[in-house]
């Protein structure tokens, strides 16, 4: 039987305890008998939080790399194709066999008119009868009015022609072989022809193409497009050209781009894609012509009517029109690149049915590893109002999933205070410098010698506000209320651009899209979003916003110089706003690291710029001299420029005064003369010893109230180009014709 009997227990005094251990008890209990003291929380784990314990304090360093990384993949110098050697295929082109042609043509400066203008006409004509081909010179005069002067010239254009096997019309290659006055005219536009001779050999030793190949190599070019305007005036080879293929240079460096068509150009743009896939090209340019004063041979087509392709590269465009336009500076892969789209062009349009080249104008750009993307521009307006219903569905979701207004306005505050230094940084940058540049203003392609170093000061100053910017607001506005405000000013721009330029609309539209689509993750993940998994995302959504605004960003410098940095510091500026999603995670270890690094990156960019600017071969100041004799008064002067003469011993003073014994202090209106710039500084030179212009007046009569007047004039000394100014007389009073033209 079992003893259910307790065991005798010990007494309070056994156990130790006293009458006031008893009364601490029972007050204890009346406060709340039975509560127990709660346990000890764990501290939130970093699925709860988003925060974690201890973040990986290279994951900001990590960040900042992989940003310069995309930038580096989106560059446009970076697609570049690789340079044959002289023993590539005969089929194929070689930018070492097209260099070899450039060294012939390039040995001066070869203005119409002048000695080595007819050596390198010669020169041509003996290339292409080597190549097979019966080449004919066209002789002409050619005339470029203006207002209230003329400047006429006789131009000697260079024409082949190579039959096709069932011709549909003719394909058109043309660049010119004259070049501006002392200039080795290089890559303007030696580069040109000899991609034309390269390719041409390579059509020819292949099959045999469909269409007529006809080439033009222009005359009178930087006299204002002459040797174009007189074979579209005069030659009957026109008719039966359907799409015209130029090839241009402002530079010596960088990549061939396609950068303008014709209005309605989907069916060439699209055959050169089916073509050549890897062609690089962007739509940008034919939107951005339309409103800048910008012509070239392929104008003089356009204006008649004709379809085609216009090619430049315009890297390194401080040697442009300059005697630094050297072989030397010629890179080859350009001239590569160059041959690319010549021979990729040639064969697909040479082989395709040109009996209708028109249909409706495509957007186009390039992507890395993509290569020419192509589409109706009918597509941009429909893809802005998609954008839109995207930005209001995303904005509707972050608002649900918490994101707060007033923060988002906070946001839009920021960036636009983002927006407006960054703007401000590059017109300082400008304001700063130009006076450390004796050559600034001197240089037709370009503001400064160097200006690479300069770029990437004001896009490290870019980097540090909107480092700061973040750094200052970031722990108290979530990623995606910072993108939401951050996004405002962006997609304001490309809804603009959408209408106004539609044709240059659809980079920004895509990479606005990434962003929303960042936005949106960011509100899923929530905070998550802080950790790895939203910094994986916001990678994948950060690399089509960097790939598309990058070349983006480098077009404007390279087209439009330094003199646009103001612009590009805010275009800048909009980009690093819309990777807010992933670039906030350069805040970790802590917000200060980035901004203090992108400074010091300021410095020295700014450091090697100011390096670079020491006047030497690479980068020599520059001065102009001019003679100008009045056969009127029997008087000859000197002329400089006056921005060229900062003090009496600056270099260009130095020299100056090396070559002509005089002292350069008379300024003189010299407008009446034809001379440009018309104010100029002057000293007395010796009188000319040439033959004197002889004229005559063939005709003077009277018919009411209208007098015509023909004048006849002859040059001893061989002048083929003549400058004819109104400079008073009657209201009324025009020039009618030079040699009936």
């Amino acid at each position: 039987m079992t003893d259910y009997r307790l065991p005798d227990l010990p007494s309070d005094e056994e156990l130790g305890i006293t009458e006031e251990d008893l009364k601490e008890f029972a007050e204890s209990e009346a406060d709340g008998p039975g509560q127990e003291t709660p346990p000890t929380e764990p501290p939130p784990s970093e699925e709860d939080t988003g925060e974690e314990i201890h973040p990986t304090r290279w994951r900001g360093p990590l960040t900042l790399v992989v940003m310069v990384a995309l930038a580096w993949v989106g560059s446009i110098r970076t697609g570049i194709p690789r340079p044959l050697t002289g023993d590539a295929p005969d089929t194929t082109f070689s930018a070492e066999r097209a260099q070899a042609s450039v060294a012939e043509i390039v040995r001066g400066p070869r203005p119409p008119g002048s000695p080595e203008h007819a050596r390198v006409r010669a020169l041509l004509l003996e290339a292409l009868r080597e190549l097979g081909l019966d080449p004919e010179v066209q002789t002409a005069t050619a005339v470029f009015e203006a207002r209230d002067f003329a400047r006429a010239a006789t131009v000697r254009n260079i024409v082949a022609r190579i039959p096709g096997t069932t011709s549909t019309g003719a394909v058109l290659l043309t660049a010119h072989y004259d070049g501006v006055p002392l200039s080795p005219a290089t890559g303007d536009d030696a580069s040109g022809v000899a991609t034309i001779l390269e390719t041409l050999r390579a059509v020819i030793a292949g099959e045999p193409l469909r269409n007529d190949v006809i080439v033009l190599f222009s005359d009178g070019e930087e006299l204002g497009l002459l040797g174009a305007e007189a074979f579209v005036r005069d030659h009957p080879w026109l008719e039966d050209i359907e799409v015209v293929l130029g090839f241009e240079m402002r530079g010596s460096s960088g990549p061939s781009i396609l950068f303008e068509t014709a209005d309605e150009n989907g069916v060439v743009v699209r055959a050169l894609r089916r073509g050549l896939p890897d062609a690089f090209g962007t739509s940008l340019g034919d939107e951005f012509l339309r409103y800048l004063p910008h012509a070239s041979d392929f104008t003089v087509f356009q204006r008649a009517g004709k379809q085609g392709l216009n090619f430049a590269a315009i890297d390194n465009a401080a040697v442009y029109h300059t005697p630094r336009d050297l072989p030397s500076e010629l890179a080859s892969n350009t001239l590569q690149a160059h041959g690319m789209h010549a021979l990729g062009a040639l064969r697909t349009l040479g082989n395709a049915d040109l009996s209708d080249v028109r249909a409706p104008d495509v957007v186009y750009f390039s992507l890395p590893a993509v290569g020419l993307v192509t589409y109706p521009v009918r597509w941009v307006l429909p893809t802005t109002g998609l954008l839109l219903l995207v930005a209001a569905g995303t904005t509707f979701l972050a608002l649900r999933r918490g994101v707060r207004p007033s923060a988002v306005i906070v946001a839009l505050g920021v960036s636009v205070v983002v927006l407006s230094l960054a703007y401000g940084a590059g017109v300082l940058l400008l304001d700063q410098t130009s006076g450390a540049h004796p050559e600034a203003g001197q240089l037709p392609g370009a503001l400064y010698y160097g200006e690479g170093w300069y770029v990437l000061a004001l896009a490290a100053v870019v980097l540090f506000l909107v480092g700061t910017a973040l750094g200052l607001v970031g722990r108290r506005i979530s990623v995606a209320e910072l993108t939401l405000g951050g996004l405002g000013m962006p997609l304001a721009g490309t809804v603009v651009a959408s209408f106004l330029v539609p044709l240059a609309a659809p980079p920004l539209q895509w990479a606005v899209l990434a962003t929303l689509l960042s936005i949106a993750a960011a509100a899923v993940l929530g905070s998550r979003a802080q950790g790895w998994p939203g910094w994986l995302l916001g990678l994948i959504l950060a690399a089509p916003v960097f790939i598309l605004f990058t070349p983006l960003v480098e077009l404007l410098w390279l087209a439009g110089t330094l003199r646009m940095a103001g612009l590009l510091g805010a275009f800048m500026a909009c980009g690093f706003l819309l990777v807010i999603p992933f670039a906030h995670h350069v805040r970790i270890p802590n917000g200060w690291w980035m901004p203090l690094l992108a400074l010091i990156g300021a410095a020295a960019s700014l450091g090697m710029a100011r390096l670079g600017n020491e006047v030497s071969p690479v980068t020599p100041t520059s001065s102009t001299l001019a003679y100008q004799y009045d056969r009127g008064s029997q008087t000859g002067v000197w002329i400089t420029d006056s921005t060229t003469l900062a003090g009496p011993d600056t270099l260009a003073a130095t020299w100056l005064a090396s070559r002509v014994a005089g002292s350069f202090t008379e300024v003189r209106d010299l407008s009446s003369t034809g001379y440009r710039p018309a104010t100029a500084v002057v000293t007395a030179g010796p009188p000319a010893s040439a033959p004197p212009l002889t004229w005559r007046v063939l005709q003077d009569t009277t018919e009411g109230a209208v007098r015509r007047v023909r004048v006849g004039l002859r040059s001893d000394v061989g002048a083929e180009r003549i400058y004819v100014e109104r400079t008073g007389g009657a209201a009324g009073t025009r020039m009618v014709g030079i040699n009936g033209h």
